[in-house]
């Protein structure tokens, strides 16, 4: 008894100090990667400020100056909703509904990690959204939009 309570000390004291080393060597590469990041950042911003200088004072031809592109702006993404059918805690319930949404024709999703969610469809119209739901109430399901 007295051996494996020793083992178990070791262990424990063992661990700690692993999670120790490795919380250290993290934070000193931490420390390392945030210092090149921002000297790289002072190094962009100083020659950002030299670049118009040498820019109007120099010779060079405007064609072989380098140009700056501009990134295209993507549009948003487009508004999707959703009709979700139950919110669960338990796993088993949540997957009870999706069964019971299929079994009935509808296409199911349900979330990975609690609370689970329970949701069908996907639709860019509020409106497609609403009759969804409103065919689920008539069914008998809890149905709310959602965004």
């Amino acid at each position: 008894m007295r051996q494996e309570l020793n083992f178990i000390v070791t262990l424990v004291t063992i661990s700690l100090i692993f999670v120790f080393v490795g919380y250290l060597s993290g934070h000193y590469v931490a420390e390392i990667f945030w210092a090149r990041q921002k000297s790289k950042l002072e190094f962009a911003a100083e020659q950002e400020a030299a670049a118009p200088a040498a820019g109007f004072a120099s010779n060079t031809p405007l064609e072989s100056q380098p140009v700056l592109e501009q990134k295209e702006k993507s549009p948003p993404p487009p508004t999707l909703y959703r009709v979700q059918v139950g919110v669960f805690s338990e796993k088993a319930n949540a997957d009870r509904l999706v069964a019971l949404l299929k079994e009935k024709g509808y296409e199911v999703i349900r979330t990975l990690e609690a609370p689970y969610r329970v949701q069908t469809g996907a639709f860019s119209s509020l409106e497609n959204a609403n009759q969804l739901a409103a065919r689920l109430r008539e069914e008998g399901f809890e149905a709310i939009v959602i965004r």
